[in-house]
């Protein structure tokens, strides 16, 4: 079991597409890597610039789009599982189809006094 540290987000990559729009299947020597994936688990958090641990956004299960192809740390499981672990930081956006309450768009950008 992976136990992320601090605001730390183990993800798992999405497969690569194993055929293009056009029909046309890739081999495996030019099929990039997705830059996205479904949060498997997530950190406690990390802290601000005076100690205060701040909450985490992403949750696990939501879907997540990161920042290139080499962002975050391959690792595997001990059952040989391959994730990534990335920072939130690295984390561009959640992928979904509802609208997000208020209240975490005020957490992600609070307002400035």
């Amino acid at each position: 079991m992976l136990i992320p540290l601090r605001s730390r987000v183990i993800v798992k990559r999405d497969e690569p597409s194993k055929q293009t729009p056009g029909g046309l299947y890739l081999p495996e020597t030019i099929k990039d890597k997705p830059m996205r994936g479904t949060v498997v688990r997530v950190g406690p958090g990390g802290y601000n610039a005076y100690g205060v641990q701040r909450s985490m956004i992403v949750q696990v299960g939501q879907t997540v789009a990161f920042a290139g192809r080499f962002a975050g740390q391959e690792i595997e499981d001990l059952d040989g599982h391959k994730y990534l672990c990335l920072d939130e930081d690295e984390i561009i956006c959640v992928i979904s189809d509802e609208i997000p309450e208020e209240s975490i768009l005020l957490e992600a950008n609070p307002p400035q006094e």
